[in-house]
């Protein structure tokens, strides 16, 4: 808990942390695929906004995949590499193993995570009402966000015009400079330099959430109190080695005790 009178940072990702971005991720990672695989028949080579839910119920297996592999994900580049797996049909046993083929893969990385964004603004202009059914956001989170009292900050790789959409339309507010997106870098330990920069603090009055492990790895030396969502999209492995690390396990329960942030009466 955070001691009295000092100020309270919190620091979290979005996908996974504050909206349920899977099947967003899904819709947008598939759209931009199979620009590149054209005769791919995941899915019955064909997913959009309008055919999602039957497709997704129809392919069950390949969707259960997909929800396992989401895991591994980092950045929008992985959405290719989860798609080609299945596609391919290769088995991934866990992180590691996911980064080691992702190296083996053919792919234009910077013309996929382009064509990932374009993919992606395409269908929010389209129809940006059925696009956000897609990302909600968890219940616990955007009562915790309406009622914090104290900084809040969003790290991602996501693109912060994304979130700011996003948030719009779920009505929560945030000030747009406190997202530091993937046009500010992809190293979340620098986002988090910034942060404690920003607001004269220490390393240790920040809390950061995230709900992947390796992101704390390269964080958790510099002496912010690390957070891992387990609502969000971790397997048991990662929550099991999260524990061997010393990595508090959160749940939309125990969350707001874990933060440091005080909170108004909901």
């Amino acid at each position: 808990m955070q001691k009295e009178g000092v100020k309270a940072i919190l620091v979290m990702d979005f996908d996974g942390v504050i909206v349920d971005s899977a099947d967003e991720g899904l819709l947008t990672g598939f759209g931009a695929y199979k620009s590149f695989s054209p005769k791919t028949k995941l899915f019955g080579g064909n997913l959009n906004l309008d055919s999602f839910k039957v497709r997704i119920n129809k392919y069950r297996m390949q969707y259960k995949e997909y929800r396992y592999y989401r895991t591994f994900l980092r950045t929008a580049l992985d959405y290719y590499y989860i798609l080609y797996f299945i596609d391919k049909k290769i088995a991934i046993k866990n992180s590691s193993d996911f980064a080691e083929k992702s190296k083996k893969v053919p792919i234009d990385k910077n013309k996929f995570v382009r064509k990932f964004y374009s993919t992606r603004n395409g269908l929010m202009r389209d129809d940006f009402q059925e696009w956000a059914k897609l990302e909600p956001v968890y219940h616990h989170m955007k009562k915790l966000i309406s009622s914090a009292q104290g900084s809040f900050y969003i790290s991602t790789s996501n693109r912060r015009s994304t979130i700011l959409k996003t948030f719009r339309h779920f009505g929560i507010k945030i000030n747009p400079m406190h997202v530091f997106d993937n046009m500010s870098g992809l190293d979340k330990r620098k986002h988090i330099a910034k942060i404690r920069k920003i607001e004269n603090v220490n390393y240790s009055d920040i809390t950061f959430v995230d709900d992947q492990l390796s992101h704390f790895l390269n964080v958790r030396n510099l002496g912010v109190n690390c957070v891992l969502a387990g609502w969000g999209y971790v397997n048991s492995e990662q929550i099991k080695k999260a524990r061997r690390i010393g990595i508090k396990i959160a749940n939309p329960q125990n969350f707001i005790g874990m933060i440091g942030l005080k909170v108004k009466s909901y």
